[in-house]
């Protein structure tokens, strides 16, 4: 059986293709700020159970606004509590 041949312009093209998707990757994460950075400065993780409803309509209301889901429930929150606070003073 004929031993292959080995083609160098062939391995050069894969390692040079694979290193240009490296690092097309590498700048496209370094361009992204980090969401959980900022998600988490200030605040502190909880878990509440939401309605199907309630969690399409934030999940409309965050493709309208650009908010995160968690900014959305946080500004929601802050003023409906603000509000039911004012009332009851």
């Amino acid at each position: 059986m004929p031993k292959p041949k080995f083609d160098p312009d062939s391995a050069f093209k894969k390692i040079v293709s694979k290193n240009q998707e490296s690092e097309t990757t590498d700048e496209a994460k370094d361009s992204k700020p980090s969401k959980k950075k900022k998600a988490t400065e200030g605040t502190k993780q909880m878990s509440y159970y939401l309605t199907p409803e309630i969690i399409k309509k934030l999940s409309i209301a965050s493709a309208y606004s650009g908010k995160t889901l968690s900014n959305l429930v946080q500004e929601s929150l802050e003023n409906y509590l603000d509000k039911v606070i004012e009332e009851n003073k």
